[in-house]
């Protein structure tokens, strides 16, 4: 989510400057206007989410629910085989940002960035995937740890993994994940 969009005019996207070559196929683009929209952007940054954004980033977090307009780039991408998406949004958030937007929201992370924290933090810098990546861990009751992130891959991993802290071979310890494959609700 981009917060304090500008409403006046097209965006404009540079392919050199952005670094983007197509809007990835299955996303959509929404504008959101709090007079028309309040109610839903509302929904977007409350409950349980607003809760740790306003703990997290308190300055950020006041700074988007004051703005009136909102982007929001959201939807199931359709080829993922390569990062270009990724690299295709980063750019099209850009595109808001340089044309004034106040705050980024990374929802994969589940964090709120100023416009030149997004910018010296996730544009200028070489491409970093794992820089998108929350990994969330719960205890099962069988001692279990479950693993999983946004995306949904969900990961069970055997306690004597997880405590095996002299283990400094990692790569020799993956043998202990079960990978469960996409979370059901």
């Amino acid at each position: 989510m981009i917060f304090g969009v500008s409403g006046s005019g097209e965006l404009e996207v540079s392919r050199e400057r952005h670094r983007v070559d197509e809007f990835p196929e299955g996303l959509e683009l929404q504008l959101l206007d709090r007079e028309k929209d309040g109610a839903y952007m509302g929904e977007l940054v409350g409950g349980t989410i607003g809760q740790v954004l306003q703990r997290n980033h308190a300055a950020a977090y006041g700074r988007c629910v004051e703005t009136e307009q909102w982007a929001v780039i959201r939807g199931q991408v359709q080829r993922d085989d390569t990062l270009d998406y990724l690299r295709n949004v980063i750019g099209f958030v850009q595109a808001f940002v340089d044309q004034g937007a106040v705050v980024v929201m990374d929802v994969m992370t589940i964090s709120l960035m100023s416009a030149e924290e997004w910018t010296g933090k996730i544009f200028e810098p070489e491409f970093n995937p794992w820089k998108h990546v929350t990994i969330l861990i719960s205890e099962e009751a069988d001692g279990s740890r479950w693993l999983h992130t946004q995306s949904g891959q969900a990961f069970v991993v055997r306690p004597e993994f997880i405590e095996d802290f002299e283990n400094f071979d990692f790569n020799n310890a993956y043998y202990e994940a079960e990978i469960l494959g996409e979370e059901t609700e």
